[in-house]
């Protein structure tokens, strides 16, 4: 690519460590590739032993079943992040659209970098997708898939290139509720169609 003052820009090739299912990644994963960078995926839990052995120099989190470890989140600090099917800093916990459609609240996708906690580091850019009235939890969570990936694609870019700002979550004034797992399944079991 080209600056607009007409010189090269030339990037760094990254070692990326992608942690999640293949099927949901496979788009994001070629892309990354098709920047010239070498990608690893793992749907197991990660240990900072692998991420030294492989080489990592930056790590992506999408639909990853685990949380990734302290020590991991430490050595990374800001170059690990997750694709959040959520307008964060709603949406946390289990249930996420359910709930977001259920209290009115906003219903988005976000990208934010890992820190020690689930889902609460400074958010690197976010992006309300509206549903249509049509709209169950399932068919909206896949328009917020869609959303997520080209959110992703039109961000990497800037992620790419360290040269990015973030969110404090806790600026933010509201303070959405977590659900649990539990509560949810309090919930669905009123709820039996």
């Amino acid at each position: 690519p080209m600056s607009a003052e007409g010189a090269l820009i030339t990037r760094k090739s990254k070692n990326i460590l992608f942690l999640g299912p293949c099927g949901r990644n496979k788009k994001k994963i070629k892309y990354l590739i098709d920047r010239g960078h070498s990608v690893h995926r793992l749907e197991n839990k990660i240990t900072c032993a692998e991420t030294t052995e492989l080489k990592i120099d930056f790590i992506i989190s999408s639909g990853y079943a685990y949380k990734v470890p302290n020590e991991v989140v430490v050595k990374f600090k800001d170059s690990i992040i997750n694709l959040h099917a959520t307008f964060l800093p709603w949406g946390k916990g289990i249930g996420t659209i359910f709930y977001s459609f259920l209290l009115g609240q906003p219903v988005g996708v976000s990208i934010h970098l890992i820190d020690i906690q689930f889902d609460t580091g400074p958010i690197v850019c976010r992006k309300i997708v509206e549903p249509s009235s049509e709209d169950t939890t399932r068919t909206h969570y896949l328009a917020l898939m869609l959303a997520l990936e080209e959110i992703f694609f039109e961000t990497w870019p800037i992620i790419e290139s360290g040269n990015f700002q973030t969110t404090n979550q806790l600026e933010i004034k509201h303070r959405p509720p977590y659900f649990s797992r539990l509560d949810f399944e309090k919930i669905i079991e009123r709820l039996p169609k």
